[in-house]
């Protein structure tokens, strides 16, 4: 079974939070290049791959509308439709006006509408104008490619992230969103080459190795397996499914202890399906 993950890492249009406002900065301005350093800084932080100088926002008021919608879009997921994913929008929606003519307003807004909900079309909508103002931001094309791979449209949003790819080789989103359509399509030698090449560049890339351990188990690779899901653990202790699969690796390969002791452990964080595979003791 693979597990539930969003591409980079990500229905019917959402209605708004309940409370959509946005505060109203009453400190002394931030200076330009300040505010465009630290909006740099968020996008890497979010896994962005940064725009080109000639397409980059030279608005302090619209660079830090940027930065808020990033901070509330930090968490979300495709169809999230939480509170911060609709004040994200309206963030973005406030600097409409005097944003629209900026790539990186369109990429936000399309992130934006993905972890809200909105309809697939909106979001590619707002992709498509983030290629037409940068063509040569990787982070445009994928975002077409998250927006085609909601709405099915896999072969376009593979080639889609492989012009993302191209364009800036350390981007690791449109790699990873290649490794998964690969995944879903039961391609797991293209699985697990696509997302090899995730974790040479960047190593401790969320969810690349768990997803590189499920494509080992289906291809009976067990102590690969093994050897991904224990990194996912090392990593992140709290992922109940990533010790889930230990467990079911750990077990193919012939180490019962490892196993339950996995397994175990993947009860205790609330995976239901390890219920059974972990008995009460008395």
């Amino acid at each position: 079974m693979v597990a539930t993950i969003d591409p980079d890492g990500a229905g019917d249009d959402a209605g708004p939070g309940e409370d959509t406002a946005v505060a109203v900065d009453t400190e002394p301005p931030i200076p330009g290049s300040a505010r465009r350093a630290e909006l740099d800084t968020a996008l890497v932080t979010m896994g962005y791959a940064l725009p080109p100088e000639e397409c980059r926002s030279s608005d302090p008021v619209v660079e830090g509308a940027f930065i808020d919608a990033i901070a509330l879009l930090d968490g979300g997921r495709v169809g999230s439709a939480r509170d911060a994913d609709a004040k994200a929008l309206a963030v973005l929606d406030r600097v409409a006006g005097s944003a629209r003519r900026a790539a990186e307003y369109w990429v936000l807004v399309a992130q934006a509408r993905l972890y809200a909900g909105n309809k697939p079309s909106t979001v590619l909508d707002a992709a498509a104008r983030a290629v037409a103002l940068c063509n040569g931001w990787a982070a445009t094309h994928n975002a077409v490619g998250n927006a085609h791979m909601r709405l099915d449209e896999n072969e376009l949003a593979t080639a889609a992230y492989r012009r993302a790819a191209e364009l800036d080789p350390s981007y690791a989103a449109p790699r990873f969103n290649i490794g998964l359509i690969k995944l879903k399509a039961n391609d797991f030698e293209g699985a697990i080459r696509a997302f090899t090449e995730v974790i040479g560049r960047s190593p401790d890339h969320a969810n690349a190795r768990l997803l590189r351990g499920q494509a080992y188990l289906h291809e009976k690779q067990w102590d690969r397996a093994v050897a991904d899901f224990k990194a996912e653990t090392d990593r992140d202790s709290t992922n109940a499914r990533a010790w889930l699969l230990l467990g079911q690796a750990s077990q193919q390969s012939g180490d019962d202890a490892a196993a339950q002791v996995a397994y175990c452990k993947a009860k205790e964080l609330g995976a239901a399906a390890a219920n059974t595979l972990c008995p009460d003791t008395p």
